[in-house]
């Protein structure tokens, strides 16, 4: 970070797993293990970052439980106080000391507080003697977080620094003020989760991970007779989530040989379309409506979102 403020990303390393991680969750211990020390290897390699030895890691959490919950708390006090930066903070810690069945707590984000009943979007400054808190939980099974720790703990003797809820930090990337104020939907649409989360006053109202992605297209396509890394390419080379339109085809031969394209297309279309239709119904699911984000509407990321048409769709 430097003296303005502004982050600059030195270095990027990325490997391809196999059935290592599903739903977002380590399944291969060993397997993870071995591309992150390839890829820690990879940075301390590289002569323009310092220190080189990487001592630390900053872990993203997602995964097929990830998902929000309303809670609210509430104080009351023998006299009018100031609301303090020290009281809010005993607000988020007792928050987070909530149990949730087969869950784990990784954050809770305020939404909004009342002071003697007024809504507060900052409430620090405000005398009162009864503050009352809503917050959204995140949470997820803590198998999550335990192969985690086996990995980057455990077996590659590294400090996780911190946990990082991978949505959150994702709407601090991409979000304008505007979008985040206003409203807005943003999708992190991967190959087999798509994480969908609702912004609004400033604050995250709603997230829920789907047990679904581009994934899901790849799988279908491979029961044409062909593998799963040909389907792969295949999807990304000619497949259209909104178009019958034979996508670079330019009267070429067939896509898979002895496959009407027409079959392939519809395959495609259709499981795009059933991802779309689970991301939009979450609006709903939330208790809001589209005329109730006026400003990003939705805000796409993530490898699954580059099929052609799947935006527009």
């Amino acid at each position: 970070i430097d003296e303005t403020g502004t982050l600059k990303v030195s270095a990027i390393e990325e490997r391809a797993l196999v059935d290592c991680v599903r739903y977002g969750w380590i399944q291969n211990v060993e397997g993870v293990k071995a591309a992150v020390a390839d890829i820690i290897t990879a940075f301390e390699e590289r002569v323009n970052i310092a220190p080189s030895k990487v001592k630390g890691v900053y872990v993203a959490l997602g995964g097929r439980s990830m998902m929000s919950h309303k809670r609210e708390i509430e104080r009351v006090f023998d006299t009018e106080i100031e609301i303090t930066s020290e009281v809010i903070k005993q607000l988020d810690g007792d928050i987070r000391l909530e149990e949730l069945e087969d869950k784990e707590i990784v954050d809770a984000v305020p939404v909004k507080y009342a002071v003697n009943n007024l809504t507060q979007q900052k409430p620090i400054g405000i005398y009162g003697n009864h503050i009352k808190a809503s917050y959204n939980i995140i949470a997820c099974r803590p198998q999550i977080k335990k192969n985690i720790d086996r990995v980057i703990e455990e077996r590659l003797q590294l400090d996780t620094n911190g946990y990082i809820v991978r949505q959150k930090a994702l709407a601090q990337l991409v979000l304008s003020d505007d979008d985040a104020k206003l409203g807005c939907v943003l999708v992190d649409l991967g190959a087999e989760t798509t994480t969908v989360s609702i912004h609004k006053s400033g604050a995250l109202q709603y997230m829920v991970t789907l047990p679904m992605g581009s994934r899901n297209i790849t799988r279908d396509l491979s029961t044409l007779g062909i593998t799963e890394e040909v389907a792969e390419r295949l999807k990304c080379q000619y497949g259209n989530a909104n178009s019958q339109e034979t996508i670079g085809q330019g009267g070429q031969s067939s896509i898979i040989e002895g496959v009407d394209d027409s079959v392939f297309h519809n395959i495609v279309q259709h499981r795009a379309g059933e991802i779309a239709f689970n991301i939009a119904t979450q609006i709903t699911q939330a208790g809001f409506k589209s005329t109730d984000l006026a400003s990003g509407g939705i805000v796409i990321v993530g490898q699954g979102a580059k099929l052609q048409g799947f935006c527009q769709l």
